[in-house]
């Protein structure tokens, strides 16, 4: 066999499989592209915990000032209600295809 001819294909095949090393590999191109996706979807998880923290520490802190609050929240658990007061339960809408 020629010489030269052995030689681009030795070089050949070797690109081909530092490519498929590169985009299949433990740490290739794919893997990195899965893992950013799932640092976004990490990073919007994220994001919405923390404005669900904060809405959480902004009742809490309304329920300790609060004597009204307080109250209001006690009342709404247990169910009662004052003299004259009326109480009105809507019933949320199922989604569709559930059964009632």
């Amino acid at each position: 066999m020629d010489p030269a001819r052995w030689t681009w294909r030795l070089y050949l095949f070797t690109a081909i499989g530092l490519a498929s090393i590169n985009l299949f590999g433990p740490n290739g191109l794919i893997r990195w592209v899965l893992l950013e996706q799932e640092r976004n979807r990490t990073s919007v998880i994220e994001t919405d915990l923390a404005s669900e923290a904060q809405r959480l520490e902004r009742e809490i802190r309304s329920f300790r000032e609060s004597r009204v609050e307080q109250e209001r929240h006690i009342r709404d658990v247990l169910g009662w209600l004052k003299p004259g007061e009326l109480s009105l339960e809507i019933p949320q809408a199922a989604p569709p295809g559930e059964a009632r």
